[in-house]
């Protein structure tokens, strides 16, 4: 047995392909690590909406009154923001753009009724929220380390997905990055339903032109102890792309909710949004 092993190891395709996927796999490590040694400034942010009351909708009786400070409101929506530095580097506050500072926005026609810290991943950051007008506050910090981040609990008499955050950030061009509660529908179903099945479908594929191939160049039978081996091999394989493809979904969920500090995805409301668990 181990000298029909040695004898197919020593074939020159095989010594090719071992080098070649040694290659490989040396060429994408390197880039991969390159990668994470790079410099990057990032700013991220996560915001839920969830619409409370409207008071002219038909299922309220027509003398229902909202009020807020004596301020008479027809629409009510709740949500949260969760900021952090997903970056690599610390972002100190005197980066942000003075005549385009960090703030939370509704339309004009609305009011931010209510917008206050209630997570912070630490004291030391010193984050406040200052009322500018009726529909804006502007966020401050002292400084936010990679990882660092903070909650926002909302009020607003906007509906909701009207919510907006916006800042210029000294190094970041393209400006905050939005981390999507929920992709598009069809994101979804390839992750979860079509994506598994082309892997299956190669591997499929794959394995049985291996096998027929190794079989061929070695004009095996199926009584041979080696194509019991390939055959066996290839089933083994065809098992592990099975169980890879049932929780590919799973670990893509996990990966990006991962991504987000345990102080902002602990948000019952943040994590409850996303169907993750918030421990």
């Amino acid at each position: 047995m181990m000298q029909g092993l040695i004898e197919i190891a020593e074939r020159p395709w095989v010594s090719l392909v071992i080098g070649t996927a040694i290659g490989l796999f040396s060429i994408i490590l390197s880039v991969i690590l390159y990668r994470r040694s790079l410099i990057r400034n990032s700013l991220s942010f996560v915001k839920v909406e969830v619409e409370i009351l409207t008071v002219n909708n038909p299922t309220w009786q027509s003398d229902l009154d909202i009020k807020y400070q004596g301020i008479e409101i027809t629409r009510l929506t709740a949500g949260r923001v969760g900021i952090w530095n997903s970056g690599n580097t610390t972002i100190n506050y005197d980066q942000v753009v003075g005549s385009q500072p960090l703030m939370v926005k509704v339309p004009d026609d609305s009011r931010l009724l209510v917008c206050h810290a209630t997570v912070v991943s630490r004291t030391v950051l010193n984050v406040k929220v200052e009322q500018c007008e009726n529909n804006q506050a502007k966020i401050l910090f002292d400084f936010l380390d990679p990882g660092d981040g903070f909650v926002l609990h909302i009020a607003q008499s906007s509906p909701r997905n009207t919510l907006a955050v916006t800042g210029t950030i000294k190094g970041l061009p393209h400006g905050l990055t939005e981390f999507p509660i929920s992709g598009r529908l069809w994101v979804a179903i390839a992750r979860s339903s079509v994506l598994p099945i082309l892997i299956m479908g190669f591997g499929t594929g794959l394995s049985g032109l291996l096998a027929r191939a190794l079989s061929t160049a070695y004009s095996l039978k199926p009584d041979d102890w080696q194509y019991k081996a390939i055959a066996t091999t290839m089933f083994v394989v065809m098992i592990l792309l099975a169980i890879g493809s049932a929780f590919l979904e799973r670990l893509i969920q996990k990966g990006r909710s991962a991504s987000i500090p345990k102080s902002i995805r602990t948000d019952p409301v943040i994590s409850s949004s996303m169907g993750i668990g918030s421990k």
